[in-house]
């Protein structure tokens, strides 16, 4: 029996409203940015098979990209902004 009385409902969780960027430098999480707006999208590439003896082909997923657009962006570079030079000065990627 399916449970269809869920105690999370990530549509509701996710709306793609008021999105929020971070950034961990030398292992700190900063506040980076807020967005009004965001959407991810899942990109599958699929390939084919058809075991032998089966007139069937399936499709086999081999890889999965996230595509993630962000719209009003608001840099929010007043308290990490000298972390994040320092750490850029000394070759860490944040």
């Amino acid at each position: 029996m399916k449970n269809d009385q869920s105690l999370l409902d990530v549509r509701k969780a996710l709306t793609g409203k008021d999105g929020k960027v971070y950034a961990t430098i030398n292992g700190e999480t900063y506040f980076l940015a807020e967005a009004e707006s965001f959407s991810a999208v899942l990109n599958l590439t699929n390939t084919d098979i058809q075991p032998m003896g089966s007139i069937l082909s399936y499709a086999v997923p081999v890889s999965v990209s996230v595509s993630i657009t962000l719209a009003k962006i608001v840099i929010r570079d007043d308290v990490m902004l000298t972390p994040l030079i320092e750490a850029i000065s000394q070759g860490y990627i944040p």
